[in-house]
């Protein structure tokens, strides 16, 4: 999300393919969600454009739930939230909008990079998640954006600003909503 917010406000590309070095750090143990430990730097590197791509491209193909939205994990810990997905389940509406914004972005700087398949990649995968985001996040009886679901498939149905900011911010929907 820096890395394009920073390209968009400084039409500086330059950055995309800067050489970057990856964290070296163990895997997380069988049921930890985190640790705290000193980490290296692998001898791999990649360009700024290849570690989003990464990035991206993990959450759509690993880290998606069964309402087809961003699992919480540790990504959502605002208000403890992640706490609502310790099993790996739980689902957030704000990482929703903010991974629409960041695949339809992302689209736009693949695109003009030449890089066509990945343009095309993130543009459905962002109408994808669009039509996830309306289908069960969008309550019309309450009227706004819910926050998410929790490892149990119970909605999170109180209203929360930063969803409701991000679904505005995001372009995943339209404003009158």
């Amino acid at each position: 999300y820096s890395t394009i917010e920073y390209v968009r406000n400084t039409g500086d590309r330059t950055v995309l393919d800067e050489q970057v070095s990856f964290m070296d750090a163990r895997p997380l143990n069988a049921g930890a969600r985190d640790y705290v430990e000193k980490f290296g730097f692998t001898k791999e590197t990649a360009s700024m454009y290849e570690h989003g791509k990464r990035a991206i491209d993990l959450i759509i193909d690993k880290r998606m739930g069964e309402h087809g939205l961003p699992l919480i994990l540790g990504g959502d810990w605002n208000d403890a939230l992640n706490n609502v997905g310790p099993k790996g389940k739980g689902e957030s509406g704000w990482l929703a909008f903010f991974l629409h914004d960041v695949m339809s972005k992302y689209a736009v700087v693949a695109r003009e990079r030449g890089d066509v398949a990945t343009a095309a990649r993130y543009t459905a995968e962002s109408k994808k998640l669009q039509a996830n985001i309306m289908k069960h996040l969008w309550d019309e009886k309450l009227g706004y954006f819910v926050r998410g679901y929790a490892d149990s498939g119970a909605k999170l149905d109180f209203i929360d600003v930063t969803v409701q900011a991000w679904a505005a911010e995001s372009g995943a929907v339209d404003r009158s909503y």
